[in-house]
């Protein structure tokens, strides 16, 4: 059964963006980023902010000395969390990127703590994003599998 959905899910990928369940996931990540700010795990947690690198290093497995200098994208930056991680971090930049209003205006209040360096757009992770520059990271943290289209999210 399992087979069978994995391949009705691959036959409707590229219309999954403009099925109910789709605008819904977007209205409700837009609805989490502007009405629940505070979490264990979100910018509103000193906890948390004291131990994002940390937090980073342990998922990439890069040491904190790596991302010093580096260029980063963060792909569904949402409220900014990681991209505030990426500043304390001392990347040379920082593009990230959502498609919740909310998650751009909180992510460039974020941005503008760490420099010009810092970009935040409003983008959609399965359209062409139509960035030019090389990156020596693009970190997507629990993005993919929310799209619809993890494997088109993978290949862009």
């Amino acid at each position: 059964m399992s087979g069978l959905r994995s391949l009705v899910r691959y036959l409707v990928a590229e219309k999954m963006g403009d099925m109910p369940v789709m605008q819904q996931t977007k209205d409700s990540f837009e609805f989490q980023w502007d009405r629940l700010p505070e979490g264990y795990q979100l910018l509103s947690s000193d906890t948390w902010k004291s131990a994002v690198i940390d937090t980073i290093c342990n998922f990439s497995d890069f040491t904190a000395e790596w991302f010093k200098g580096k260029k980063v994208m963060d792909a569904g930056c949402g409220r900014g969390r990681w991209t505030y991680g990426f500043g304390k971090l001392g990347v040379e930049s920082c593009v990230s990127f959502d498609i919740s209003d909310t998650g751009v205006a909180e992510t460039n209040k974020v941005a503008e703590e760490f420099g010009e360096n810092f970009k935040v757009y409003k983008k959609n992770i399965l359209d062409d994003l139509g960035f030019s520059e090389d990156f020596d990271i693009v970190w997507c943290f629990g993005v993919l599998h929310h799209t619809g289209n993890t494997y088109k999210g993978f290949k862009i």
